[in-house]
């Protein structure tokens, strides 16, 4: 092999390793942002029914219209779910319900609650917890990260939970 020969193998080869480091390190980092754990989040209204067993669900009865959500563990690795809370315009927020409220009325599980993968906690919030300064919802996990609901899902339960209030003669 002349000189020329063995620089034209050895560029080669050095291209054909780095593109593969390269490649290597993009997957890793593709693999490490979608293992790690992250919260999707849904709002809507749900009603509360009153069944007695044996009772067709047709002839059961509304007794509480709330808000209802679900927070789920899109990732791989475990989630810690510290609290559910609504989330002001002046970008504090507060607990929907206190833990001794929450776990009276099994409206949501005792905090904090571990997620593993594919795992959801369901909680219901009463409608009046929407105030107008109340600009979305959100789980907050151990590390202090919100995973709001999306915006247009929270608008659209938001005047809903308006359009019952105001039907109910609430302020």
């Amino acid at each position: 092999m002349t000189d020329a020969e063995l620089a034209v193998f050895g560029a080669v080869t050095g291209l054909i390793g780095a593109l593969t480091g390269i490649a290597a390190l993009v997957r890793d980092i593709t693999r490490e942002r979608h293992e790690r754990g992250r919260i999707q989040t849904w709002i809507g209204i749900v009603d509360e029914h009153s069944k007695r067993v044996g009772q067709p669900w047709s002839e059961a009865k509304v007794v509480a219209t709330m808000m209802g959500g679900r927070a789920t563990n899109a990732g791989r690795r475990p989630v810690r779910i510290v609290d559910i809370v609504a989330v002001h315009s002046d970008n504090k927020h507060s607990k929907v319900l206190p833990n001794d409220v929450a776990a009276s009325t099994h409206a949501m599980p005792a905090f904090p609650h571990t997620l593993e993968e594919g795992e959801h906690v369901d909680f219901r919030v009463p409608l009046e917890l929407f105030g107008e300064d109340t600009i979305g919802f959100a789980a907050v996990d151990s590390l202090g990260n919100r995973w709001m609901v999306d915006k247009k899902t929270f608008r659209d339960a938001h005047a809903r939970a308006r359009e019952l209030l105001s039907k109910r003669g609430a302020p």
